[in-house]
């Protein structure tokens, strides 16, 4: 997900078709994610599968909103950082948690 910086136009000029672009990006992201760990979450620890699998659907959603919003300046860093770094970290800290509470 931290390549979503390079789809970020430096001039903050989106077209349309950036945007569908890097939403497509996002989503392709998540089911990678998907293929990798929460199927098989899903089959060894359901509970822990639930709490993942929300917040990387949440993630998802919140990164398609930051790009899709016009008023969302993402080329200056704080505002990047605020709205797709922080949430892609404070993610995978989520998922991690969850992880290690699983003692199955």
């Amino acid at each position: 997900m931290h390549k979503l910086q390079e789809i970020v136009p430096a001039n903050g000029q989106w077209t349309d078709k950036m945007k569908i672009d890097a939403v497509a990006f996002i989503k392709a992201e998540e089911k990678n994610l998907r293929k990798a760990l929460l199927n098989v979450l899903e089959t060894v620890a359901p509970s822990i599968y639930k709490e993942v699998d929300e917040a990387v659907v949440g993630l998802t959603d919140e990164l398609s909103l930051a790009i899709g919003n016009d008023e969302h300046k993402l080329e200056h860093p704080k505002t990047y950082e605020r709205l797709i770094y922080t949430p892609i970290n404070s993610t995978k800290g989520t998922v991690v948690k969850a992880l290690f509470k699983y003692s199955g």
